[in-house]
């Protein structure tokens, strides 16, 4: 419950904050059954169809398929492992951005369930060149930036400094990438979700390190925005403030 009293401790209930950590939980365990059963869903035409799809997915389609690519950015909230099998099964070039887990046991299992569905997933530790032929390549990519990120920039997010990668800043420099922010909801789970679309209006700096924090810190504020609409469907048990500004490790309550 820790993050969740340093984030809204000062307006919430200790009975508020210790009922919206249980309901986090539950949620995660939903999101479990979800990456499991995604596969098997999309081959039923009724729940394929059952998902609305809000914002400007037509315009997004039409361009995808001129072989634009994107950057598709989440977080881990709510049913965020049904996006990326929802849009390979739209038709879009697929890729995820995603760290190993530090349990061998727990990356294997991830791996092999989100490679059941998405075609290519890639470390972004060091892939950079990868990153660039899959984007020239009109493959978009996605991926989820309210991690910890032992050496990633420090900006705002819930009120405290948070390492977060700064992937975004980078590649939307290097390679003038459009973004687009998503956000899945539940309607009924296991059988009907929306997905929703928004692109990004980001800010360009004048150099690398500008851009790179003004960016960060642009879609960190969307994220979070994200995260207040629902506070109960992020990962409160993620350590997201691990890392401090100081070189200190953040300190539970």
């Amino acid at each position: 419950m820790s993050n969740l009293r340093h984030a809204f401790g000062a307006t919430w209930s200790e009975k508020k904050i210790h009922s919206v950590g249980l309901e986090s939980w539950r949620r995660v365990a939903v999101s479990a059954v979800e990456a499991i059963q995604i596969q098997r869903w999309l081959q039923d035409r009724r729940f394929v169809d059952s998902v609305l799809w809000t914002g400007p997915w037509e315009q997004l389609d039409q361009r995808q398929r001129a072989g634009e690519a994107f950057l598709l950015v989440s977080g881990h909230q709510g049913p965020f492992e049904v996006i990326l099998p929802l849009l390979v099964q739209r038709g879009w070039r697929m890729g995820l951005l995603s760290r190993p887990v530090k349990n061998a046991y727990i990356d294997r299992a991830m791996h092999w369930l989100r490679g059941a569905t998405v075609p290519t997933i890639l470390d972004p530790a060091g892939a950079l060149p990868e990153m660039g032929k899959a984007l020239r390549g009109g493959t978009s990519l996605a991926l989820l930036i309210d991690q910890n990120t032992r050496d990633g920039v420090f900006v705002d997010f819930l009120g405290r400094p948070a390492a977060t990668t700064p992937s975004i800043g980078v590649l939307t420099r290097r390679y003038q990438v459009p973004v687009v922010y998503l956000q899945a909801r539940r309607l009924e789970a296991g059988k009907r979700y929306r997905l929703h679309c928004e692109i990004a209006d980001l800010p360009w700096g004048e150099g690398i390190r500008s851009h790179v924090l003004q960016v960060t810190r642009a879609a960190t504020n969307r994220i979070e925005t994200m995260v207040r609409e629902t506070p109960a469907d992020w990962l409160w048990l993620h350590q997201r403030w691990k890392v401090r500004p100081d070189g200190s490790r953040e300190f539970l309550i």
